[in-house]
């Protein structure tokens, strides 16, 4: 017969070997009411994320001169899964709680970026919409006296002051987390066409604009999580955030894991790009992002990729195929295959006649060689970052 005591231990284990889940939801306004896609706003996306990642390698050098002199003056417990939403195909949100007491805001969760940022107290017409992060009403609140500015190339910005708090994240709570609360939102970040209050990275400390760690790498220093994992499911339904493990019941098959080739971005080596069973590139750089709509790649290998398929370019690095032939495209990595369905790969119709289909890879040059594998790609396979191996992981979607 167990004793109470020992009931409450098993328990505990139990709590700290299960994972919790964020649910992710899905909008599609990147698409018109006809089906058509909207190419003025998937241009603007190849923008942002072009700044967006060029922004963090800027900052990673700074933090690499930083780090070089610091060194020379010295010579002298369970997963849990968090539902998310699709902003427009754009963006996946889902909820965290700042504070204490706790106040909750939706967030796009994005492992292209390090840094968290929300609609702050000060914040007034731009941020209508928007719950606000209210500093006054937590007693765990700290104004750092440091303000933070994010440009991006679309004209899109987020300027503001930060502060730092308690952030919890699927019931985790990060003590003393560093964050942005925004003062002014450009019109791109809008409720109406920003769903979400703010945004969470997962990236590294090397691409951070505040200079500090993610909330995940927190939670991880903090020893809060049974294992220095997060994972996410993207689709039209069922999506989530698993925090602290992965989600069994979400793939199948077993996960091929590929380590991280720099640490900065989810940056890994990709073997090969294949178009009907054929490889068209080979040996390349990737950054896994779930804050990028798109497959992009410099223009000279995606030019070389759309000739190959009898597609045609339509301007600002946007390609079109046939809709009835859409090519069936796959991504090698680890030496296994994931493949993308077709209706991943199309960002909709060119126009109404519905015979020609936007392509779900473009052109960036501001990365030079190296790609970024976007939800084209993302939402085809169970995707697991593991902090403490420093590795990402596929899977089939069950």
């Amino acid at each position: 017969m167990w004793s109470i005591w020992t009931i409450l231990a098993f328990v505990l284990q139990l709590q700290v070997c299960a994972a919790y889940h964020i649910p992710l939801s899905q909008r599609s306004s990147h698409l018109n009411v006809d089906g058509t896609a909207k190419l003025q706003t998937l241009r603007n996306h190849i923008a942002y994320t072009e700044q967006k990642l060029t922004r963090g390698f800027e900052v990673s050098r700074r933090h690499g001169r930083a780090k070089r002199a610091r060194h020379q003056t010295q010579l002298g417990s369970k997963k849990r899964d968090v539902p998310l939403i699709d902003g427009d195909n754009l963006r996946w949100y889902g909820n965290i709680e700042v504070g204490t007491p706790s106040q909750t805001f939706s967030v796009d969760m994005d492992t292209g970026s390090t840094d968290l940022f929300l609609a702050g107290p000060e914040c007034r017409s731009s941020c209508a919409g928007h719950n606000l992060y209210i500093a006054n009403k937590s007693s765990t609140s700290v104004y750092v006296d440091e303000s933070f500015n994010l440009t991006y190339a679309d004209g899109s910005y987020v300027t503001g002051d930060q502060y730092r708090d308690t952030v919890s994240l699927a019931g985790y709570a990060a003590q003393d987390q560093t964050f942005g609360a925004a003062n002014e939102f450009s019109d791109a970040f809008s409720s109406s066409n920003f769903p979400p209050d703010g945004l969470i990275g997962f990236a590294f400390k090397a691409i951070s604009n505040y200079g500090t760690n993610s909330a995940f790498q927190t939670l991880v220093d903090e020893g809060a999580l049974s294992e220095p994992i997060f994972a996410f499911k993207l689709a039209s339904s069922g999506s989530e955030l698993s925090v602290g493990g992965v989600n069994n019941e979400l793939y199948t098959g077993s996960l091929t894991y590929t380590p991280v080739t720099q640490k900065g971005y989810w940056q890994i080596s990709v073997d090969g790009l294949s178009v009907g069973g054929q490889q068209v590139f080979a040996d390349f750089g990737a950054i896994v992002d779930t804050g990028t709509t798109m497959i992009l790649a410099e223009s000279m290998y995606v030019q070389q990729l759309y000739e190959a398929i009898g597609g045609t370019s339509v301007g600002n690095g946007l390609y079109t195929v046939p809709c009835d032939s859409i090519p069936e495209v796959g991504v090698t990595i680890g030496n296994t295959t994931f493949m993308m369905s077709q209706d991943t790969f199309s960002m909709g119709a060119y126009n109404s006649s519905g015979v020609d289909c936007v392509g779900g890879i473009g052109e960036s040059d501001s990365l030079g060689d190296l790609w970024v594998l976007g939800d084209v790609f993302l939402r085809n396979t169970y995707t697991v970052f593991d902090v403490g191996g420093l590795r990402v992981g596929f899977a089939e979607l069950a």
